[in-house]
């Protein structure tokens, strides 16, 4: 989320956080990137997140075609 660049891929990663901090750190890296969103708008994108989320395992490559999200791959390496 803090790359700061337009992207159409992203790494599942297994990490302790809760819905609230997930949504402080979404709206952190939006924000920094220049774009505010509202309180809904940032709640449906963290529902989102945590609903596709949990169809991968940790390590999972997705990608973004269009309008489609699919896994890609996953990284033999350990995450962490």
């Amino acid at each position: 989320m803090s790359s700061r660049r337009a992207t159409t891929t992203a790494l599942v990663w297994d990490v302790d956080l809760t819905r609230a901090d997930l949504r402080l750190a979404l709206q952190s890296a939006r924000s920094d990137a220049g774009w505010e969103l509202t309180g809904a708008e940032l709640d449906a994108e963290v529902d989102f997140l945590i609903h596709v989320g949990g169809h991968w395992a940790a390590g999972t490559v997705v990608e973004r075609p269009a309008d489609q999200l699919l896994a890609r791959g996953v990284r033999a390496e350990p995450l962490g």
